[in-house]
């Protein structure tokens, strides 16, 4: 009886390694983790990944805690690598909520100057604005009210293009899709440590809440083991 149940134990342990051993582990599950994962899975689609966040929902931090606005780039130095992936990111960002129907706005917005010390940095924005390829116009007070009746100025550059989304719905869209090709998302679940346990192999070290299995964390952080297996370690007898 006893060395049958160890036979058993044993068992329901390998199966319970191999549901949670992983190649990929990405740490966070806010905007740029999810987003992530679904580059490294369209890379790697063959790859087990997970994507571990410790709260109990999806986004709950910065991607859920902000105005939402999709940027033009018009701050940005042109040519920077900032310019280049905030102008590139607009883009597919708004490709993508078209793809999966998830709705946005293209809203416009006003950078105003109020007083006559501010009209050379707008100034200096706008010629920003014009080197990064963002339609824009420098309009004066009675434009500026036909646009936004509360606001007040000397003269405001008028950016059209400027959006607003909700990023919790993109990255539960995001997650969807993650998912779909049976890839692993768990909330409530953190890392403490990770460990290494051989030659180019990784340990999550950590815990998950429900229930009590145990998975890794690093605050927003992709860990990428390119041929190795990782493992989420699991309760202990």
């Amino acid at each position: 009886m006893g060395s049958e149940l160890d036979s058993g134990r044993a068992r329901f342990y390998q199966w319970w390694a191999m549901e949670n051993s992983y190649e990929i582990g990405v740490i966070g599950g806010g905007i740029l983790g999810l987003a992530t994962a679904r580059a490294l899975n369209e890379r790697a689609p063959r790859a087990r990944l997970v994507v571990l966040e410790k709260e109990a929902k999806l986004a709950t931090h910065q991607t859920g805690n902000n105005s939402g606005v999709i940027h033009s780039g018009i701050y940005y130095k042109p040519g920077s690598l900032k310019a280049l992936n905030c102008r590139r990111g607009k883009a597919m960002l708004e490709a993508f909520c078209r793809e999966h129907g998830l709705p946005f706005e293209t809203c416009g917005k006003v950078v105003v100057a109020t007083a006559a010390e501010e009209l050379p940095r707008l100034e200096a924005i706008a010629e920003r604005a014009r080197a990064n390829g963002v339609a824009s116009q420098v309009i004066g007070p009675e434009r500026l009210r036909e646009l936004e009746p509360h606001a007040a100025g000397l003269r405001a550059l008028h950016v059209p293009e400027t959006g607003i989304v909700d990023y919790v719905e993109v990255c539960q869209a995001l997650a969807r899709l993650v998912r779909a090709q049976v890839k692993s998302v768990r909330e409530r679940t953190y890392v403490k440590r990770v460990r290494a346990v051989g030659a180019g192999n990784s340990r999550l070290i950590g815990r998950h809440i429900l229930p009590q299995v145990a998975p890794l964390l690093i605050a927003n952080t992709v860990l990428m083991v390119a041929v190795t297996i990782f493992a989420v370690e699991g309760p202990s007898t």
